[in-house]
């Protein structure tokens, strides 16, 4: 169903596709002294249902949008995208759409027969098959009877994983794997969820920050933040699935991992592309701001943290 604004109501009430995508991205300023902190969505190409979208001739119509009278409407809230002579609309607010070799971070739902389910915050459940895991010790041999048996034990319910789309089937159904020695079981960690469009597909997502904390920026929207040597890159999945023993984090640890957590929170706010360099941006000007690691999530400090990220935006990082 499309909604259109009425132009005359979009006047009277101050409605527009700057001020959407202020409230969809949860960019609402509470004074007068904070409307400057959404000036760098005004440039932006947004547009909100029912709004017509300037095109030139020939033009090809993309997701998101309808050809009525002659003039290409919006049907979704979102920024528009021009490839060559196709124009999209890419919503604001989507699901994660998979594509093959995407490095995702997942959570295991249900363990089936001979597969497990995970949840990639996609619109429907990937599979892991059995066959796609790596065996304890890295033994290559086909899977049997006693495997399937003790699936629990390579990946149990509720399980952070770190895998990788292998395939995307004709019905739409996600394939994952976990072959490489980087993926695998995340036994312990900070999770947290972000808008999938703010992590970026590049040839790199298991990140060492200089801080020390280890991230792995997962393309659906699933980030992990972990201690060096805790995650499936550095240990073997049999250690970690078997042993369950917890080690002790030191409370320095503790907090760095926290002011990173919340580094990625204010970006997520601020609608800011989330990757190694606008983290250390943003918890760097917390240090220099000595700001405690609760203070970083108040509203009136999230523009001056995310000054520097946020100029990170021209340099298409």
């Amino acid at each position: 169903q499309i909604y259109r604004t009425h132009p005359r109501l979009r006047s009277e009430w101050g409605y527009s596709a700057q001020n959407y995508l202020a409230m969809s991205t949860r960019v609402r300023a509470p004074d007068a002294s904070a409307v400057q902190d959404v000036d760098h969505l005004l440039d932006l190409p947004c547009v909100v249902p029912g709004e017509e979208i300037s095109v030139e001739p020939g033009y090809v119509r993309g997701h998101g949008t309808l050809v009525e009278d002659g003039r290409l409407i919006a049907t979704v809230a979102g920024l528009v995208e021009r490839v060559n002579k196709l124009v999209a609309v890419r919503p604001l607010q989507s699901r994660y759409v998979p594509e093959v070799g995407d490095v995702v971070v997942g959570r295991v739902s249900e363990i089936m027969q001979k597969m497990w389910r995970v949840d990639i915050n996609a619109r429907q459940e990937a599979s892991l098959m059995l066959s796609a895991v790596n065996l304890p010790g890295g033994v290559q041999r086909r899977r049997t009877y006693e495997d399937e048996l003790n699936m629990s034990s390579f990946f149990a319910e509720n399980d952070l994983i770190s895998a990788e789309v292998q395939e995307i089937r004709q019905d739409g159904t996600v394939a994952l794997h976990t072959r490489s020695l980087k993926y695998g079981l995340l036994a312990e960690g900070e999770f947290l969820a972000v808008t999938p469009a703010l992590i970026k597909r590049s040839p790199k997502h298991f990140h060492t920050l200089p801080c020390g904390v280890c991230a792995i920026l997962g393309t659906n929207g699933y980030i992990h933040l972990g201690e060096p040597g805790s995650d499936s890159e550095h240990n073997d999945h049999e250690d970690q699935a078997t042993t369950g023993e917890v080690n002790s984090v030191s409370p320095e640890f503790r907090n760095r991992l926290c002011r990173v957590r919340n580094s990625i929170l204010v970006l997520n706010t601020m609608f800011i592309s989330i990757h190694a360099l606008t983290i250390m941006d943003v918890y760097n000007a917390s240090e220099r701001l000595s700001l405690s690691e609760s203070a970083m999530l108040d509203w009136g400090v999230a523009s001056q943290l995310s000054e520097t990220a946020r100029s990170r935006r021209d340099l298409h990082i």
